[in-house]
């Protein structure tokens, strides 16, 4: 069984390919927590592209810079529900 260091410090099972929904979930919960407080900050204040720029900055302070992750990393995260909306913001990001 293969294992990985989560961003908490805890060693947990690696599912999933690296850069999928179901490895970024494992991998990166404490990121995803950060990630929606960035998302329910946005909505709280109607900002939703600050929200998306806020997000992806966040992602790329953990060193994460490829697209396939940082697309799940949003997915995975509250930006899903976004991301759902055709032509929102979010929605643009995740599809570049």
């Amino acid at each position: 069984m293969n294992t990985i260091i989560n961003d908490y410090g805890k060693t947990v099972t690696a599912v999933g390919a690296d850069g999928s929904i179901e490895r970024v979930r494992v991998q990166y919960p404490k990121l995803i927590n950060a990630l929606n407080v960035i998302y329910n900050n946005a909505v709280a204040y109607h900002a939703y592209g600050m929200g998306i720029d806020d997000a992806v900055k966040r992602i790329r302070q953990y060193g994460i810079d490829d697209a396939l992750t940082t697309r799940n990393l949003l997915l995975a995260s509250h930006y899903a529900r976004e991301a759902e909306r055709a032509g929102s913001v979010t929605a643009m990001v995740i599809a570049l």
